[in-house]
């Protein structure tokens, strides 16, 4: 079922609680208290506040950002050391320490502050004990992106319209990887010329205009017999590639993973796109063994992506973590098919950060020269 926490901090919950009460989507008020509410709404959402004076705030705020595992290893922690935690502050000898911020409530038991995105009972407590927590990734680290599509293939502006958009964002640099033009469709020397005259475009972009450089990439199909879709000889003339599954999503362990191994021994792609093909909500991830996928891509210096699509999400943040243990190298886009979708860059952020990533395991967060250094074909 779905459920919303509010956290409120107020000196007037005689105020607050009636107002909460009155939303006109209140189907049912299942309890009503001094401090808390719960109702449900005409939708099937339950929704539960609670308030707290802002000198007790931390505490709450901490219980109802979670996760429930993390708080129960917490409690345990906390125990050990005599203190008792709840939503109203910490028990110490007899007393209810209360805190304004989450920060001072994490210092009273010892530990380093613990951001939300990683309480999950997954060791950040020992690690916070030990120092020794990631210093997670931040939105403002990002200085570009390489996955974005423009009317060329299935994307909504243009090839300057995108570029004049990514500029306003402040990036170093923007990578144009429509979707490559079949040879199959199109035949080679049709696919030849529009190879040049992209190229042509993207080099006049970077003539006129030194405020950002825009790179010349394509996101090419794995075909389902591990082959690409688009011949060397074109991706060859490219600044970077993608390679990415778009059909044959139901194939088997040992052959989807023989196609990404495939892109990967490609000297002439840089990066895996999308690689768990999963679409929230409608398609599962397919399986593929990606211990020897990460083995891979570390070994041929490849860089998986974190896909920031909210369908997508994609690497999810379990195999990020996996993937930063090994050391192997993400990369955080869009895909955005229009303008607005390069604000989403923020959601591939948030997984990024759940999977522990701190800035130098995410490569578009160097600047413009190390990145062209970084994505420089070893060939």
């Amino acid at each position: 079922k779905n459920l919303i926490d509010f956290a409120i901090a107020t000196t007037k919950p005689e105020d607050v609680i009636p107002y909460f009460l009155s939303y006109k989507e209140v189907a049912e008020v299942l309890n009503e208290g001094d401090v808390k509410a719960s109702v449900l709404l005409s939708n099937g959402t339950r929704v539960d506040l609670m308030t707290e004076e802002p000198s007790g705030f931390g505490s709450l705020l901490q219980h109802f950002t979670g996760s429930k595992a993390h708080n129960i290893a917490l409690r345990k922690h906390a125990l050990e050391i005599g203190k008792s935690l709840s939503e109203h502050g910490i028990k110490y000898k007899g007393k209810i320490q209360k805190f304004a911020d989450e920060e001072s409530f994490y210092k009273f038991i010892g530990l380093e502050y613990i951001e939300p995105e990683i309480r999950e009972d997954a060791g950040e407590i020992d690690l916070s004990l030990g120092g020794k927590l990631p210093n997670l990734v931040k939105l403002t680290d990002i200085k570009g992106e390489l996955h974005s599509h423009t009317t060329f293939s299935d994307g909504a502006s243009s090839l300057k319209q995108m570029v004049d958009s990514a500029k306003e964002k402040g990036y170093e640099y923007v990578g144009i990887s429509d979707h490559a033009p079949s040879v199959m469709n199109r035949g080679e020397q049709k696919v030849d010329s529009i190879v040049t005259e992209t190229k042509k475009e993207i080099e006049q972009l970077n003539y006129s205009d030194k405020g950002i450089r825009v790179l010349f990439g394509y996101e090419i199909n794995i075909l389902a017999g591990a082959t690409l879709a688009l011949p060397d000889k074109f991706i060859k003339e490219l600044d970077y590639a993608i390679a990415s599954i778009h059909t044959s999503f139901n194939q088997d362990k040992a052959q989807i993973t023989k196609r990404f191994l495939s892109a990967i021994n490609n000297p002439y792609i840089t990066i895996i796109g999308h690689p768990t093909g999963r679409l929230i909500g409608s398609r599962e991830s397919y399986d593929a063994d990606w211990e020897e996928i990460f083995k891979q891509a570390l070994e041929k210096e490849k860089i998986i992506e974190i896909n920031s699509q909210p369908d997508r999400l994609d690497l999810p943040d379990m195999l990020v973590r996996e993937a930063v243990k090994k050391g192997v190298k993400l990369i955080v886009n869009t895909d955005s098919h229009s303008l607005e979708q390069f604000s989403l860059m923020r959601y591939g952020i948030d997984v990024a950060r759940r999977g522990f990533a701190e800035k130098k395991n995410i490569v578009n967060t160097l600047s413009l020269k190390d990145f062209l250094k970084e994505i420089e074909r070893k060939i």
